[in-house]
């Protein structure tokens, strides 16, 4: 979750307008997805998250599996 809130930071900071945010963590995005508001990382991201599209940046979570049959 961690790793994300800097993510959404670095796009904060950006001019480009376009991000794919590419993360292992399914927990994390579970979470997102659900709006486990609760958490106050996820509540965080999920405002900063909004900021961001509001004001035209798009940005988009890909899951890519990691230790698979390691």
């Amino acid at each position: 979750m961690y790793a994300i809130v800097r993510a959404v930071a670095l796009i904060h900071r950006s001019k480009d307008r376009e991000f794919i945010i590419f993360l292992d963590s399914m927990s994390s995005l579970k979470a997102l997805s659900g709006f486990k508001l609760e958490l106050d990382l996820v509540h965080n991201i999920i405002k900063d998250y909004t900021h961001l599209t509001n004001n035209g940046k798009i940005s988009v979570f890909c899951w890519i599996p990691s230790h698979i049959n390691t």
